[in-house]
């Protein structure tokens, strides 16, 4: 889970001062615009994207996706 993380700030979050805890607490938490604003830069920016949505649960995905 962690290197997937590093990959998502790496690849999504290159410009912002964001840490593997920031990202855990995001996908922990109930903000739903936080989560959208990270699926939207996994979905753009992620080179795996199949990897890192699956850090979010499959109800939440649907969400995710149906509100994109």
């Amino acid at each position: 889970m962690d290197e997937i993380i590093k990959n998502i700030i790496k690849e999504c979050y290159w410009d912002y001062n964001i840490s593997t805890n920031d990202i855990k607490n995001i996908l922990n938490s109930n903000n739903k615009m936080e989560k959208q604003k990270l699926f939207s830069k996994i979905i753009y920016n992620s080179s795996d994207k199949i990897k890192a949505l699956n850090l979010f649960s499959k109800e939440y995905l649907k969400e995710l996706f149906r509100d994109f």
